[in-house]
């Protein structure tokens, strides 16, 4: 049986590091550069900060700002851009000392992925738990969506350290880590999801454009393999866990391809989120939450039949202690 799990930035951001578009950005808007293209660039997006820090969705809005004959203008800002979140990113990995947190990550790592039902509510935990404790070897496999190489140092820490790695199944292992989108040294792949999502309807035709901000299509023609490596990795497997994740527009194919795969009643999807605290003396505040987050993955995923029939197979965990460990403090 396989396990999946997607990961996404809030992984980052949980073992403490800075790792959000918006602290991308307040990086690049200080790198000094005489470039009038790229202070035009750094302008526009400071006089509208907060919608950049959805900088995947801005950059095929920002499109309307071209046309064919400057077009090249833009694959220059963004290509600028790109450098610059590389060297962040790197800049924040170079904070970890694994070492150090070595112990650290054996336990919670170790415990978060073979107890990954911890923090859901009962009735979820109780079913989630039935699958697990079937008699079959689990692999588990991650998919993740950032361009960091921490969760592999962690997955590899993991592997090494712990033999066998679930010392109540010895059969169990940690099997396959697939870069969606590249990482920061090949390949780092920023844009939208699909050409719908380029508002400037004039260079739909451009096929530079496509390669530059369309994700699909970029790995479509670097013949990586890895959209066919994903697709496979969530149709062989019985349970998905979503972490770190929004849900976003600018990855909706793999959200509708979750929903296809959840077709299927064998199989369950679990969602961890980060949401503000609330009040936990009033239950209408938990339900509603949950039924929100529902109605999310519902639309992100295309779903809008027979959505009840699905219920009973996400289970939601808010703020869990999944992946919480510090790695930067030691």
């Amino acid at each position: 049986m396989n396990v999946l799990f997607l990961i996404g930035n809030g992984f980052d951001i949980n073992i403490g590091l800075n790792t959000r578009f918006k602290d991308a950005l307040n990086t690049y808007l200080k790198d000094q550069n005489d470039d009038l293209r790229i202070q035009k660039f750094k302008k526009d997006i400071s006089q509208d900060f907060e919608n950049w820090s959805d900088f995947e969705k801005q950059m095929g809005i920002y499109t309307e700002n071209f046309t064919q004959q400057n077009i090249e203008d833009y694959y220059f800002c963004i290509n600028n851009f790109r450098e610059s979140l590389a060297k962040h990113l790197k800049d924040q990995e170079l904070r970890i000392n694994y070492n150090a947190n070595k112990e650290d990550i054996i336990s919670i790592f170790g415990k978060s992925i073979i107890e990954f039902y911890n923090g859901l509510i009962l009735t979820s935990q109780n079913r989630i738990k039935s699958i697990v404790n079937l008699n079959e070897q689990i692999l588990y496999n991650f998919m993740t969506f950032n361009y960091t190489n921490i969760l592999e140092h962690c997955l590899e820490i993991l592997k090494t350290e712990m033999k066998p790695f679930n010392p109540n199944r010895p059969n169990d292992h940690i099997n396959k880590i697939l870069h969606i989108h590249g990482t920061t040294e090949e390949n780092l792949i920023l844009g939208v999801d699909n050409i719908e999502q380029i508002k400037n309807k004039e260079l739909l035709d451009e096929e530079k454009l496509h390669w530059t901000i369309a994700k699909p299509i970029i790995n479509r023609e670097l013949g990586n393999q890895t959209d066919r490596e994903g697709a496979s990795l969530i149709n062989n497997s019985r349970i998905i866990c979503i972490f770190g994740l929004s849900l976003g527009e600018t990855d909706k194919s793999w959200w509708q391809s979750i929903g296809q795969w959840l077709q299927d009643t064998n199989r369950h999807l679990v969602i961890f989120d980060k949401v503000p605290k609330w009040n936990h003396l009033h239950p209408v505040e938990s339900i509603e939450k949950r039924k929100a987050l529902s109605k999310k993955f519902f639309l992100s995923a295309d779903i809008t039949k027979n959505q009840n029939a699905y219920m009973d197979r996400i289970h939601i965990g808010f703020n869990t202690d999944m992946f919480k460990l510090d790695l930067t403090k030691k």
